[in-house]
């Protein structure tokens, strides 16, 4: 050590020494630190005449010491200038924060035990870290501060919960929260509005761990109303915006929702920040795609997605969210395969996630997936282990209970399917207006149908889903060809097809089988504005067995009392096993019979089973008695 110390003279070796306890550093830092005017100068001159100084970048503006000749200089450091340390910790951390490296800050404040320092930087800058990805090594650092300091400073408590809140530490952070707030009021009006945002997006990220977004909104939208002031760093102000978008969005805002996000995306791209704009795009997509913007919600998820890949986010919630909307937006277009593919990837990433809202999303496209690939028992599965949320927002209940009035219909049970929809309660018309008109179809009674839609359709709010009233119209079509009114029949079709084909709305179209095929043959006979996109679903709809055969055609070979038998038990939820316990016959024989009664029945599944059993009288329209 003495060695290679006594080759400076004295003047060289203090400017080395001051300077050593960084692990880079540039001529302004170094004359700080060094206490002279020149620093670039002195480094400069290090790194021609000697071996242990090295440039980083090509125009010589930032250098480092060699690694071991840095540990050699700073053990010097502490022999010859014990009493310098701290000083210098803290200008270094006084230099990094105005520069903008809030980690190093940090870290410098720690070194040198300055612990107002420390709490200063922590506490503005805790949730720029957080942003940048940075949060976990903060958080280490932090933890390093006396807890009576943590205690004592409100936005420094207010950080430390932040940064346990990322982590994961619920607990730990509802202690310091409360903390902060007790302490709130001794800030002062600048740090007081710094406090307003950063515990708005603070308080945002709770409630949505919680399941409750109204409490939080009225706070968040009340402490950002106000213009923001430069005290505010621009990623924070994204940053907040992106959460409080997303508590809108959980909360049925969709329009506010929309307009924060868009402004966090807006800001994101201006000061690059990928991980801000994966969570305003992937939110983005998932609005447009509950507001019926199929396209714009596509290119928005996968936007999201390749900026997942590249970040290394893809298990991060947000990144689900984007899988879920494009999920959503196969489905509407009557893409199961891919449906599924996203569904699985969303699947695979919530399992990780405290995200509890995230869960039952999952749980109804998965649960819909599965009943429209002919398996009604296990989507009903799947949608009851989706778990449950003690506060799911209105709109989200609304849907669970039309997914699983959807899955009962399939199993030919209406019965359940009604208490599924009337079990839930909702103030608005659209949740439920669609449902209980495919429920009323089922059971034979146009006339219900009609009514349940007509209020649906006869109210022109913009904030109604033209998905669904684009399904309207189809159900009202269907209803009117039913009770003979074919003119309106055709006229409501056509109103369907204006909607469906340029927002590829396939699905909602498609899904209502026979009924739909009859009246788009007749529709293409007496012309339409949309002659290729009706083909199409023609076309579709042909190649689909269910379709091929109209209410009351007559079995060319009747079923066995066996399979008549067999067939009772198939809107039941029990399986194989269960019926073949129930008939005192082997699975087996169970299996057999159901080849038969498929084959008779001419369809390939247990619910066209149930659906064309109740068609042709086999089977009651209530709860099936074995």
């Amino acid at each position: 050590m003495s060695e290679v110390v006594s080759g400076y003279d004295e003047e060289t070796l203090q400017f080395l020494l001051r300077t050593s306890i960084v692990d880079r550093l540039n001529g302004e830092l170094a004359g700080t630190l060094a206490g002279v005017p020149a620093g670039e100068n002195s480094l400069r001159e290090l790194e021609r005449i000697d071996g242990f100084v090295d440039a980083l970048d090509s125009s010589g503006t930032w250098f480092r010491y060699y690694p071991l000749f840095a540990e050699v200089l700073r053990a010097e450091l502490r022999h010859r200038l014990p009493e310098e340390l701290s000083a210098l910790h803290s200008a270094a951390s006084t230099w990094f924060a105005r520069h903008g490296q809030p980690v190093e800050a940090a870290r410098h404040a720690v070194a040198a035990s300055d612990w107002q320092l420390a709490a200063e930087v922590v506490g503005a800058q805790w949730l720029v870290c957080v942003v940048h990805g940075s949060g976990a090594v903060l958080r280490e650092l932090a933890s390093k501060i006396p807890s009576e300091i943590v205690n004592g400073d409100a936005e420094l408590a207010l950080a430390m919960a932040g940064l346990q809140l990322d982590a994961g530490e619920i607990e730990a952070a509802d202690e310091l929260l409360v903390r902060a707030y007790e302490l709130a009021g001794e800030l002062s009006a600048e740090r007081k509005r710094r406090f307003a945002v950063t515990s708005t997006a603070t308080a945002l990220y709770r409630a949505r761990l919680d399941g409750d977004v109204a409490e939080a909104l009225s706070a968040a939208r009340l402490a950002l109303d106000e213009r923001w002031d430069r005290s505010v760093a621009v990623e924070v102000r994204a940053f907040t915006l992106a959460n409080l978008g997303i508590a809108e969005f959980w909360a049925a805002d969709f329009e506010e929702a929309l307009e924060h996000l868009q402004a966090a995306a807006g800001l994101a791209l201006e000061f690059g920040n990928d991980f801000v704009l994966l969570i305003a795009k992937s939110y983005l997509a998932a609005v447009d795609a509950r507001q019926g913007r199929l396209l714009d919600a596509h290119s928005s998820a996968r936007t999201a997605i390749e900026l997942a890949a590249r970040g290394g986010w893809t298990e991060v919630p947000h990144t689900a969210i984007a899988y879920l909307t494009l999920a959503t937006v196969h489905l509407w277009w009557n893409e199961l395969d891919e449906a599924e593919r996203a569904g699985d990837l969303a699947r695979d990433v919530v399992g990780r996630s405290p995200e509890p809202l995230l869960a039952p999303v999952v749980a109804q496209i998965r649960a819909r997936i599965q009943g429209l690939r002919g398996d009604p028992v296990s989507a009903l599965e799947l949608l009851r282990a989706g778990g449950t949320v003690d506060k799911l927002p209105p709109w989200l209940r609304a849907s669970a209970a039309m997914v699983e009035a959807e899955l009962w219909m399939g199993l030919g049970e209406p019965a359940r399917a009604r208490t599924a929809l009337t079990t839930a309660s909702s103030s608005d018309l659209s949740d439920y207006a669609i449902p209980l008109a495919r429920l009323e179809l089922a059971l034979g009674e146009p006339g219900a149908a009609l009514r349940a839609v007509a209020g649906f359709l006869a109210d022109d709010r913009e904030s109604l889903m033209p998905i669904s009233r684009t399904e309207a119209w189809a159900i009202d079509a269907i209803a009117r060809d039913a009770i003979h009114d074919e003119p309106s029949a055709l006229r409501a079709i056509e109103r369907a097809l204006d909607l469906a084909e340029p927002r590829g709305y396939r699905n909602a179209i498609l899904r209502h089988g026979a009924p739909v095929r009859s009246l788009l043959r007749r529709r293409i006979a007496n012309g339409t504005a949309h002659r290729a996109f009706a083909g199409d679903l023609l076309s579709v709809l042909e190649r689909e067995p269910s379709a091929r055969r109209t209410n009351g055609d007559p079995l060319l070979e009747p079923l066995s009392e066996r399979e008549l038998a067999v067939l009772r038990f198939l809107p039941t939820m029990m399986s194989n096993a269960e019926i073949a316990g129930e008939m005192f016959v082997s699975v087996n024989t169970v299996k057999t019979h159901l080849k038969h009664i498929y084959r008779k029945l001419d369809v390939s599944e247990r619910r066209d089973a149930v659906r064309r059993g109740r068609e042709l009288h086999l089977l009651s329209p209530g709860l099936v008695d074995a």
